[in-house]
Formats: C-alpha cells, sequence, structure tokens
C-alpha cells in the first residue's frame, strides 16, 4: 500500500490557516464620534467679520465605514435674558448681534456634540 502525503500537507495547511485566522479580531465598529468643529468661537459683535463658520465631523474606527448620519440641523441655546444675542444659519454660519456674558451652545442635532459661541 503507498502512503499519500500530498492530501495530508494540505489539510494540515488549510487547517493552519484556519486557526491563524481566528487570532485575528476585527476593529470596533460600533463607536464613532460625531461633533462640531471649531469646537470653541469667540466673536466681537461690533466687528464687521462677525461672524463663524461651523461644520459638522464624523470619524469611525481605522476600517469601519462612517455610520449614515443625518444632515445638521443648526440651532443655538442662546440664554433666557438676550435670546436675540446671536443666529445661525442652517449651512452653519453663525453671527453675534450683542454680547453675552454665558457662551452660547451651538447644536447641530442630537447625533452630534455641541461647541460653543463666545459674543464679546
Amino acid at each position: 500500500m503507498r502512503s499519500r502525503p500530498l492530501p495530508c500537507i494540505v489539510l494540515v495547511a488549510l487547517s493552519t490557516i484556519y486557526l491563524v485566522g481566528c487570532g485575528t479580531s476585527s476593529p470596533n465598529c460600533g463607536s464613532f464620534a460625531a461633533g462640531i468643529t471649531p469646537i470653541t468661537a469667540t466673536l466681537d459683535h461690533t466687528n464687521s467679520a462677525n461672524s463663524q463658520t461651523y461644520s459638522t465631523t464624523v470619524t469611525a474606527p481605522s476600517g469601519c465605514p462612517l455610520p449614515p448620519l443625518p444632515a445638521p440641523v443648526w440651532t443655538l441655546t442662546l440664554p433666557p435674558t438676550n435670546n436675540l444675542a446671536a443666529s445661525i444659519s442652517q449651512s452653519g454660519v453663525a453671527t453675534c448681534k450683542a454680547a453675552v456674558s454665558t457662551p452660547i451652545i451651538v447644536s447641530a442635532g442630537k447625533s452630534y456634540n455641541t461647541a460653543t459661541l463666545v459674543c464679546e
């Protein structure tokens, strides 16, 4: 009876490749960061160049696709004592109209972290 070493070698090689493949890990694609840039901005309401453009950013772990997020809906949380101190357009351009003592919260929607706007 003749032995057949080739099928045995192939079987061992495939088993080794399979076991090595089990030791690798894939990235955790469940976590991502959605934010606003800049994180903070200071504007002088008396200056003619009194505007700041905000934009959204999304980062995912290396090797992961970016998650689908809704388009930003820009809003400002103004102090109740001066709710006309600033405005923001739906393209993310904020403008200060008066000085306020507390920072204004800039939001792009619930999927994103917030930023601040200081109106001097």
